[in-house]
């Protein structure tokens, strides 16, 4: 009886989760902006790019961002737990290089969500676009937990999908780490000659 009973609760609890995950026309991800990831002077203004570079040190998460639609978006970044590091949300459009972090700048928030936290609300993203949304503070080392989530506005959900994903690294950074794993192995090879 105990058996049958948990398999019960079991499937209840995997039905109620069920209705939580996202849809095709939503989409989540956690992150951490830590003292590990990489820095850069992030575009400074509210909603278009304000066209100046604000610090020098500013901790970033990059992540891929496409939508299948084109149409009205909101993405945002809520901290966690909730005001625990001011976020500061920079979409780009087409590619993202740090070095050059007003080139292709599209859209940029620091307060407008809820506590404080970073919202682009109705930002138009086109369907043959690839965007890049880039997750950081609005100060300098600045790290802390984060939600990053996107949603397609109700008018244009008919077919429509969001990717967001990390974004894969630079190819040199491939090769660099394809280096390093062979030369790990070689050296383990030679230890054993």
């Amino acid at each position: 009886m105990k058996v049958a009973t948990k398999f019960v609760v079991g499937c209840l609890a995997g039905l109620a989760s069920l209705s939580v995950l996202p849809s095709a026309f939503a989409a989540a991800v956690a992150g951490s902006l830590s003292a590990s990831d990489p820095t850069f002077s992030r575009a400074f203004g509210f909603g278009p790019c304000g066209g100046t570079l604000d610090g020098a040190a500013m901790h970033y998460d990059v992540y891929d961002l496409s939508v299948s639609v084109t149409g009205g978006l909101d993405i945002s970044i809520t901290s966690m737990p909730a005001g625990s590091f001011d976020s500061f949300l920079t979409i780009y459009n087409g590619s993202f290089v740090s070095a050059n972090a007003l080139t292709n700048c599209y859209a940029v928030d620091d307060d407008s969500g809820p506590g404080g936290d970073s919202l682009l609300d109705n930002l138009l993203l086109n369907s043959a676009t690839q965007y890049f949304a880039v997750v950081t503070s609005f100060g300098d080392g600045e790290t802390g937990n984060y939600t990053l989530s996107a949603e397609l506005d109700q008018a244009n959900t008919t077919g429509a999908k969001i990717a967001l994903s990390p974004s894969v690294p630079e190819p040199t950074t491939l090769a660099l780490l394809g280096l390093g794993v062979a030369g790990l192995g070689f050296s383990r090879r030679s230890k054993l000659n």
